[in-house]
Formats: structure tokens, sequence, C-alpha cells
């Protein structure tokens, strides 16, 4: 996002997303601007690829190749590794975040915390060597997401992830990646111990195309107090003219599916399911 040759505008990332929703929204059988799993969605962003000089409407064959890059993630180029899951689609507007400059959290983070030292630069970074610096740092502000929670789950611990899928700044794909570590490394009573909602057509946070508005605080009172582990909480998004829109979010690796009949914008006309 920051090379200056690539030119990826806001204007091209809101083509983009466009472009992804019309190619994908159909695909759960609800025509919403909602993906309800966009892992599915097979969009080639080379469908808006220029018939002639760049324009704000159209990608260049650079631009191609850049989006086509930031939704494969961070590869370490010498092994071909994945280092990060990238983005998924219906997110692309989110990442104007990261332009023109490298987001300054990330370069901050490395400098201060993992580099130690003032004078580091992102131009610098070496994604052997100072990627395995940060995973080799055992300190709690750098070493986030450990995955053997067996000590939390033994004394009765509930966690509760949630993750919009469009998320632009921080790739969805890595929360499941994490919570799959995480029951594999937890032993058997994790998997009664935890959850995860992925919010689809939702950006970092809130907001979004998709029903972001959920109260998942009295979910967990609910289940720490009452014992009602959680498995389906009912999202809202404000519709025009003072409605609103409710769904199903279902617990990881369910999503929610219409059953065919009734208002798309009824959470009850939706049911649990795996996705086929």
């Amino acid at each position: 996002m920051a090379d200056s040759a690539a030119g990826l505008t806001p204007r091209h990332l809101s083509v983009v997303k466009a472009a992804a929703i019309v190619a994908c929204d159909a695909d759960d059988g609800v025509t919403d601007k909602v993906v309800e799993d966009p892992r599915s969605c097979s969009f080639d962003p080379s469908t808006l690829q220029c018939n002639g000089s760049g324009a704000q409407d159209c990608l260049t064959a650079r631009q191609v190749a850049a989006v086509r890059s930031l939704y494969v993630g961070v590869v370490n180029p010498r092994t071909g590794a994945l280092l990060m899951p990238g983005p998924t689609p219906g997110g692309e507007p989110g990442w104007a975040l990261f332009r023109p400059g490298v987001f300054p959290i990330g370069v901050s983070y490395f400098r201060d915390l993992v580099m130690r030292d003032a004078s580091w630069n992102m131009a610098s970074l070496d994604l052997d060597r100072d990627i395995a610096r940060a995973l080799a740092e055992d300190r709690a502000e750098i070493t986030a997401t450990k995955t053997n929670l067996s000590a939390f789950v033994a004394r009765g611990g509930k966690l509760l992830l949630w993750h919009g899928w469009t998320d632009g700044m921080i790739p969805a794909k890595n929360t499941i990646e994490y919570y799959d570590r995480v029951l594999a490394d937890s032993g058997r009573e994790a998997a009664r111990a935890i959850r995860l909602f992925m919010l689809p057509g939702v950006d970092h946070c809130s907001g979004g195309e998709g029903t972001y508005s959920v109260d998942v605080l009295q979910a967990i009172d609910a289940w720490v107090e009452r014992g009602e582990t959680p498995e389906r909480i009912v999202a809202r998004r404000p519709l025009q003219g003072g409605t609103r829109r409710t769904r199903p979010l279902c617990a990881y690796p369910q999503i929610a599916r219409y059953q065919g009949t009734g208002s798309t914008d009824d959470e009850r006309n939706f049911l649990c399911t795996i996705a086929r």
C-alpha cells in the first residue's frame, strides 16, 4: 500500500470491494452485500484490469498484482512460508490506513519493543531474522498469542473470541488459526471453554456491511454465571426508516444459513449449520 508506483488509492480500494461483493454476495443464498464466509469467495481482481492506461475505476496490471499479494498475506520470499494470512475480500477500503506511509503502530512496535533500536526503520526489516527475534521474545507485550491455555481452562476460565470477516487491518483468518492452535494445545476441555464467533461483513471492531452491533458481554456473563455456553448470538444493524436487521452469529465453524422463507432481516429465519 505504501508503494507509490502501484498507486492504490481509496477510490481503487472501493472499486475492488464493490467488485468482490458482486462476485461473491449470492454464494450464501442471500444477496445483501455480505459474504457469510469469504474464504469461499473466488473473486479475481484481474477482472478490474484496465484495457488502456490506469484510471480510478479500473486497475493497472501492477495494481492487480498488489491486490493479489495482499489477499495472499505476508510471505517469506526466501522460504515461501506464510507468516500472516491476508485479509479476505470485502474490507479493502480499510487498507488505506497503510498508506502513504507504513502504519505507525507496526513501525514503533518493531523499533521499540522487538529491535529496541531507536535508529531502526521498516526498510531494513528482515523476514527471517526479525520475525524470529519477535517470536523468541518471552515478554507479554510481544508474545500475546500463547496457544496453551490449559491452566486457564483448568481453573474455570471462559474465552470468547470474535473477529469481523472484513477487517482490513488485522486479517480475520489469523484469529481462526489461533483458535485452532489453542484447541490443539490446551487439552480436551478447551473445546468446552472457548468459543469463536466470526462476524460476516464486519470491519475492524465495528462497521461494514454486516450486522455489527452485538452484546458479547451479555453472552459471556450468561456463560460464566449461568452456564449457558454461547452457540448462537444475535447481532443487529440499523436500517433506513428506523427498522433494523438481525442475524445470528454462529459458533465457529458453523455459519448462518437462510432457510428460504421469511424476511432475511430476521434472525429467526436462519439456522446455524456447518458450511458446505
